[in-house]
């Protein structure tokens, strides 16, 4: 499907944010691959979204649905995680942010 697209653009979908029927539209109506953001939708929600979104276009677009497994995540890997999330956040901040940082990590290092 991806290789059909006029243009290399996939729209992410963004749940409870600013992803709408109009702007999956109008993506998918400049080339690209709108989506819908079925997360947080009531099945009512989203059926409604996904109608306005048929009615605004005519192009093939998607539906991002979450599809939890009911249990509980495992705590290693969600402090995994967030360690990464942690480390990336460090390294897109600031050349000063970047220095206190490891500064941080330093000090903490040498006195434990």
């Amino acid at each position: 499907m991806l290789d059909t697209l006029e243009v290399p653009i996939v729209q992410a979908p963004m749940a409870g944010g600013p992803s709408t029927p109009e702007l999956a539209a109008a993506v998918a109506g400049a080339g690209g691959l709108g989506f819908v953001a079925g997360g947080y939708r009531t099945p009512e929600g989203l059926r409604d979204a996904i109608t306005r979104t048929r009615a605004l276009t005519d192009r093939p677009f998607g539906v991002n649905l979450f599809a939890p497994t009911g249990a509980p995540a495992d705590p290693a890997v969600v402090r995994a995680y967030a360690t990464t999330c942690s480390r990336t956040r460090t390294a897109r901040a600031s050349p000063s942010a970047r220095r206190a940082s490891t500064t941080t990590r330093s000090t903490r290092s040498s006195t434990s």
